[in-house]
C-alpha cells in the first residue's frame, strides 16, 4: 500500500511512503511509525503531532494512494495450488481450507512457509494434524508473499 503526505507549506517533507509487510512506514525527520491498522485520519494526528516539534501548527493531508497485492503462494500437495489472496489476519488452516485441503500424498507433517523479509527468509514447518488436533502455536499467520509448500 502507497500513502501521499502531504505537510502544509512543507513540500520537502511531503512525498509518498510505501507501507512495508511489517506495517511501518519511514517518514523525512520522524523515521518509523507504525501505521497498520490505523486509518488516515488516525495517522494524520499521529504525524500533526510529530511533527509539531519541527514546523508551526503543521497541517497535514494522508491520502491513500494504491493498495497493493496481499498474496500467499501455495505449491505442492493441495488441490488448488497457486496464488491467493490474503484475507486480513489468516492462518495457515484458512489458506489450506480455501485451498480445497491437502491431496492423499500430502506430506502433511512437513508443510514448509517461507517469509522473506529483505534478504532474510525465515522458514516455518507446521504439521496439519497437529494444528487439526489444537496445536494453534503450528497454525502461523500469513503475511503478504508467504510461500507455502506442501510436499
Amino acid at each position: 500500500m502507497t500513502l501521499n503526505i502531504n505537510i502544509w507549506k512543507e513540500p520537502s517533507l511531503s512525498g509518498t511512503v510505501k507501507v512495508r509487510p511489517d506495517g511501518f512506514v519511514t517518514v523525512a525527520l520522524v523515521n518509523e511509525i507504525q501505521v497498520m491498522g490505523m486509518t488516515t485520519g488516525q495517522l494524520r494526528k499521529v504525524l500533526e503531532d510529530k511533527y509539531k516539534d519541527f514546523t508551526v501548527d503543521p497541517f497535514i493531508t494522508v491520502r491513500l494512494e494504491t493498495i497493493a497485492s496481499s498474496e500467499v503462494f501455495l505449491v505442492g500437495q493441495v488441490l488448488r495450488p497457486g496464488a491467493l489472496p490474503l484475507n486480513g489476519n489468516e492462518s495457515l488452516l484458512q489458506v489450506l481450507t480455501r485451498a480445497g485441503g491437502l491431496s492423499v500424498f500430502a506430506d502433511r507433517s512437513n508443510i514448509r512457509v517461507l517469509r522473506r523479509d529483505g534478504v532474510k527468509i525465515t522458514e516455518y514447518i507446521a504439521d496439519y494434524d497437529g494444528i487439526i488436533k489444537g496445536d494453534l502455536k503450528q497454525d502461523i499467520l500469513l503475511r503478504p508473499g508467504d510461500r507455502i509448500i506442501v510436499p
